[in-house]
């Protein structure tokens, strides 16, 4: 979204009264078995440089790129145990 779409959704939003709209959401209360949980990694700064230099190449951001190649690794470890 660009500087120009958020300025028109900010006054769309700032001035419509949307209480009919509101008056008929649901709550959505079903729970993903694969939640997302935030942790900290900490690494040495010419890896993460390498690291954010990847991501770009590929259009993704640092922390996407990291967690293709984690849930690439995992994958890889489940298939190797599963063929045993």
């Amino acid at each position: 979204m660009n500087e120009n779409e958020l300025a028109k959704a900010r006054e769309y939003y700032d001035s419509t009264d949307l209480s009919d709209v509101l008056k008929e959401a649901a709550l959505d209360t079903s729970v993903q078995s694969d939640a997302m949980i935030g942790i900290t990694v900490r690494f040495p700064k010419d890896v993460l440089d390498e690291v954010r230099q990847m991501a770009a190449d590929r259009g993704q951001r640092p922390t996407a790129f990291i967690r293709q190649c984690m849930e690439t690794v995992v994958a890889t470890r489940r298939d190797q145990r599963a063929a045993r």
